[in-house]
């Protein structure tokens, strides 16, 4: 794995190299540049709002009681509709309507996008939640794996584990209590 992450840093001829140069911190940080809607590449908002709009889509399209998106409309942009390799990661890919597919922790599927410097966001419809990873410097990191990214992930999914067991052992210490 690092020797593709370096092969693919250090030659200046790929499409990542190519992609990482022509982008710099004074053109994505101009606010006239910010107004252009790209949507591949001018994607700004809080950790929060990722966060949130990823969990809507892990939640069948839904916040609370608020249905936002028909479940037509959450199947069609989370189904996968290209696997193979890419050029641009350097391996095999999973992606939906602008949704790339791939493992948490637990080696589940979640579905997000990584950003610019390492930045990411993902839903996870299985623990139906989503999680969003955003910062102020760039890192040579742009697909998911900044080591940053991934050991809050990884702290994350510990949290969330001992959640989901604690509320098991409470509702088996309930029903314990009501048999008696």
């Amino acid at each position: 794995m690092w020797m593709l992450v370096i092969k693919l840093l250090l030659n200046p001829n790929n499409l990542l190299s190519k992609a990482s140069n022509a982008v710099t911190g004074q053109i994505t940080n101009d606010p006239y540049m910010r107004e252009i809607a790209i949507s591949s590449v001018s994607g700004h908002g809080t950790a929060r709002g990722m966060a949130k709009l990823y969990g809507i889509l892990a939640n069948g399209g839904k916040l609370g009681n608020k249905q936002f998106l028909s479940q037509e409309t959450i199947k069609s942009l989370t189904d996968p509709k290209m696997i193979g390799e890419s050029l641009n990661y350097g391996g095999k890919i999973k992606m939906g309507r602008g949704l790339y597919y791939s493992k948490n922790p637990m080696d589940e599927d979640v579905y997000g996008h990584p950003g610019y410097g390492g930045q990411m966001a993902f839903g996870d419809p299985i623990h139906n939640i989503g999680m969003a990873y955003l910062t102020n410097d760039l890192s040579a990191f742009g697909y998911g794996n900044d080591p940053k990214f991934l050991a809050l992930q990884k702290e994350f999914y510990n949290c969330l584990s001992k959640i989901e067991k604690s509320k098991t052992s409470l509702g088996t210490q309930f029903d314990m209590l009501s048999a008696s």
